[in-house]
């Protein structure tokens, strides 16, 4: 049985694997629905990893764009890339006196913008740019904890 599951499809030796070494007997419809989930976790992680891909390589041309702008011409928002909230990054930033951002009501998803996006950052103050860590998941190199 070893020499066949090595010969198997990388996405069925798993399956096979569990079969050969389980002692309780199963049925086929049980090794055939493990590895429907197990098939669908695989797409449901590729479908996140390409939702990622596809949210930087449009921010890549957002930058692009935004790096030949005149000062005076506004940028363009870039979309979330990280999964999940921020708010764990933001906390520890937030100076004595500010107070830390609260977490999202809804946490973004990948892909999606600033909802009031301000396109002057030179106009950021500290709190605003603590919702921007929420945001985006990220703490733009300010983790100084």
């Amino acid at each position: 049985m070893k020499s066949s599951v090595a010969a198997a499809p990388a996405v069925l030796r798993p399956v096979l694997e569990a079969v050969a070494t389980s002692t309780e007997p199963i049925t086929p419809l049980k090794s055939i629905s493990a590895l429907l989930e197990e098939i669908d976790a695989n797409m449901q992680l590729f479908h996140t990893k390409a939702t990622i891909i596809i949210a930087i390589m449009q921010d890549t041309r957002t930058l692009s764009k935004n790096f030949r702008l005149l000062a005076s011409q506004p940028l363009s928002p870039i979309a979330q890339t990280v999964v999940g909230s921020g708010i764990e990054l933001a906390i520890p930033l937030a100076p004595h006196g500010i107070e830390p951002p609260s977490d999202l009501s809804v946490t973004p998803l990948v892909g999606d913008m600033p909802f009031l996006f301000n396109p002057d950052p030179s106009t950021y103050n500290h709190g605003e740019i603590l919702d921007l860590v929420v945001f985006y998941n990220e703490d733009f190199g300010n983790n100084y904890q």
